[in-house]
């Protein structure tokens, strides 16, 4: 290759790039970039904060919703509590019963445990034909002496008495009676207060016995 045509390879190669815009148009071109780089990273704050505004409302909804489910809950749990308002009142009730019950038994008797023992010590063939168990109200009304005196010298304290009157085959078998009536808890000085013989040979009894203060309910 000559020099001539190395010479008009480099000048066609040589390219002179001149800038013929004015300076004020070049700025304003720089300033639109600007302005468009704002205007993106507005908009994406713009779409962060709506996220985050979305994202909080979220949350406040599940809040209000857990909120609202507690104080349904509570309600319920007050209109259960109002069913059961009355039961420590009717226990109270209940207890103030059974109180006034043991109150007004308490100087009572056991009556069908009495008469069970002196069933089971009667004799055999030894009749009971009338019963009568009586307490002194002297003795166990509430505010009374607790007993009343025995009016026989050789008697003892007591509450009340039991009287029978019956059939027996012999002065041994009214003897016997009298000690099985001594054997029954509560019961003391049995006595007879008249023995008479019939015309078949047997006796037709009256006996009187003491029922002592063991007897009473609230001795037991």
């Amino acid at each position: 290759m000559s020099l001539a045509t190395l010479e008009a390879v480099a000048t066609q190669s040589v390219v002179a790039r001149v800038d013929l815009l004015p300076e004020g148009i070049d700025d304003a071109r720089r300033f639109r970039l600007v302005q468009a780089g704002l205007g993106a990273s507005l908009v994406a704050v713009v779409g962060l904060v709506g996220l985050a505004s979305l994202i909080g409302a979220s949350h406040v909804q599940t809040a209000q919703d857990a909120l609202d489910g507690e104080q349904q809950r509570t309600v319920q749990l007050q209109r259960q509590q109002s069913r059961y308002a009355e039961v420590p009142v009717v226990s109270q009730q209940l207890d103030a019963a059974r109180a006034a019950q043991r109150a007004v038994s308490a100087f009572d008797v056991s009556w069908f445990g009495m008469l069970d023992a002196v069933a089971g010590r009667t004799p055999a063939e030894t009749t009971v034909s009338t019963m009568t168990l009586a307490l002194d109200p002297t003795a166990t009304a509430p505010g009374g002496s607790g007993v009343t005196a025995p009016t026989d010298p050789l008697g003892v304290p007591g509450v009340g008495s039991v009287s029978m009157v019956g059939t027996a085959p012999s002065q041994d078998a009214v003897a016997s009676l009298l000690e099985g009536l001594a054997q029954v808890p509560g019961l003391a000085h049995p006595l007879v207060s008249s023995a008479a013989a019939t015309e078949d040979d047997s006796v037709t009894y009256t006996t009187t016995t003491t029922i002592t203060p063991s007897a009473l309910l609230n001795q037991q």
